[in-house]
């Protein structure tokens, strides 16, 4: 499995995406997970932001991501705090298991990697197989919006980093195919140390929530609901929408 940009940022990514949100997904989760007891199942796991919690909550919860980095930052920190961790490296639109799940969730729009219908479709047709009769699938999507490409990296923070600083910039072209191509730079400092530069690139596919509605249907789910801003819904113009859909 080749490497990709999460790879490079497994040791910074809690301070770098982990701490975007301004709502508790973490909590809406575990409610979500909480109402129908059984294994859980986490696409795009990471580093254990969500996987963790659920951990320490009680949750029975298994997660999967494409980087081996990142599963060693969840393991690493899953020991630290005396937690069982169960993970391997997948890929979402690829699933193996010989276990069924009651709930199988795609947390912080993980939906948005797989960048065209064939791979959207293998990763619900690949949920369903492992879904228990009535189990729900919850994928969770940022609100579509209107993008402008510019040349040059524009700042998005610039932040505490243990003893040092972590700043991220970012520019943003649209692709064919309703997909954008997101190209980020970092900047660590630390005391003592010289600084550290290093830029990623991803390709990303925004869906709507009717998107995502349509696509649970022709893999043969049924809708259960959908959640703005994880049930905590503060405007008219939501940042997030999480598709809760049940197998059938």
């Amino acid at each position: 499995m080749s490497a990709w940009s999460y790879d490079l940022i497994a040791e910074v990514y809690d301070t770098d995406m982990g701490s975007n949100l301004a709502v508790d997904d973490v909590g809406y989760y575990a409610d979500l997970c909480r109402a129908a007891p059984g294994p859980v199942l986490e696409l795009g796991c990471g580093t254990g932001r969500v996987t963790l919690p659920l951990l320490a909550a009680g949750i029975d919860a298994t997660g999967v991501d494409r980087s081996w980095p990142m599963l060693r930052r969840l393991a690493r920190d899953a020991a630290a705090r005396g937690l069982a961790a169960r993970c391997a490296c997948m890929d979402a639109a690829a699933l193996s298991f010989t276990q069924s799940f009651q709930t199988v969730i795609a947390p912080f729009s993980m939906v948005t990697y797989l960048t065209d219908d064939t791979a959207l479709d293998a990763m619900l047709a690949g949920v369903r197989a492992l879904l228990r009769p009535g189990g729900r699938l919850a994928l969770d999507a940022f609100a579509p919006r209107d993008v402008s490409a510019f040349a040059e990296f524009r700042q998005d923070y610039d932040r505490s980093h243990g003893e040092g600083r972590l700043a991220r910039f970012r520019r943003i072209a649209p692709l064919d195919g309703g997909r954008n191509r997101i190209e980020r730079l970092y900047r660590l400092t630390a005391p003592g140390q010289a600084p550290r530069e290093w830029t990623t690139i991803d390709t990303i596919r925004p869906y709507t929530e009717n998107m995502l509605i349509e696509a649970g249907e022709r893999a043969g789910f049924a809708l259960d609901r959908v959640d703005h801003d994880y049930g905590r819904r503060t405007s008219d113009d939501p940042d997030f929408a999480t598709v809760v859909l049940t197998s059938r």
